[in-house]
């Protein structure tokens, strides 16, 4: 792959496909914030080792862009290595295609190795990034997220824009805000994705301990907003479980992209290994592309 409209740009979005739906959706959500924000796309698709060096791994579920790589019977190391470079091969030109047809920079690179390890290692770079939930063996499973896309976001310092199951051109979003710094975090980047998408934004507040404390964080944004002169917000507040209540808002006003906060907790995202964050849980309840900051 190579430089394509190579022009001046702000900041890099990392965007890692694997031929699965999600990712692409990932990309496709990429896309447009690049071309919105002046952003270039680096595309990567890492070729997993565990698949074509462990005799036992289940490569062919994996193989899913071209019905033909997935030939009958058995493959040797090296078959199986090119079958997933051709896969990784055709991933990358998707992406290209999307970028070309926007007008947006793009160069792409194929790995092999670890998946998790690789896309940290170059999202070091990166602006932000762009990954599916769950690769070709999950397909069809909402709850399910996988252990690479795991390994990523627990670590991962930089912004997450992470497919669904819905390719969606973002005209609206959906803010789940809350006072906390990642909840200011995550309203400034609506802020910016507002303006430079000319979206709706509508602004979900959950009081999940029915304490008011929803009212009081309307009143801050409200304030927010008459300092900085921006256009009014529509809000919806909900009581009830995080998670479930602000799936149901993307659904209630059909928002195109969820943004929410988090990324900014990653040691107890860590500590609470064996459970379940609040954001991962709306990552299972919902379908939509979601951008964690």
């Amino acid at each position: 792959m190579t430089d394509s409209n190579a022009k001046a740009v702000t900041g890099v979005i990392l965007t890692a496909v694997d031929g699965s739906q999600s990712a692409q959706i990932a990309a496709h959500v990429a896309v447009q914030l690049a071309k919105a924000q002046h952003y270039a796309i680096r595309g990567i698709a890492v070729v997993d080792e565990t698949m074509t060096f462990k005799p036992y791994a289940n490569y062919k579920r994996e193989l899913t862009l071209d019905p033909e790589l997935a030939t009958e019977g058995e493959q040797g190391q090296e078959d199986i290595a090119t079958m997933f470079k051709i896969q990784a091969d055709l991933a990358l030109t998707m992406v290209e295609s999307i970028c070309q047809e926007a007008g947006v920079p793009y160069m792409g690179e194929i790995l092999i190795g670890g998946v998790d390890v690789d896309i940290l290692s170059k999202a070091k770079d990166a602006t932000l990034l762009a990954v599916g939930r769950r690769g070709n063996q999950h397909p069809h499973d909402v709850n399910h997220l996988g252990s690479h896309f795991l390994s990523v976001i627990r670590h991962v310092s930089l912004p997450v824009i992470t497919g669904g199951d819905e390719d969606r051109t973002v005209r609206h979003l959906l803010l789940a805000y809350n006072s906390s710094q990642s909840g200011l975090q995550a309203l400034h980047n609506a802020s910016l994705l507002q303006h430079a998408l000319d979206a709706d934004v509508t602004v979900v507040l959950i009081d999940d301990k029915d304490d008011g404390r929803a009212i009081h964080w309307k009143e801050e944004i409200l304030t927010r907003l008459m300092e900085e002169e921006r256009p009014s917000y529509q809000f919806d507040i909900r009581r009830g479980d995080a998670a479930a209540e602000i799936a149901a808002a993307a659904v209630t006003h059909d928002a195109d992209l969820i943004i929410v906060g988090g990324q900014r907790h990653r040691q107890a995202m860590l500590r609470r290994f064996g459970s379940r964050t609040a954001v991962e849980k709306l990552l299972r309840q919902t379908q939509r592309p979601v951008l964690i900051v």
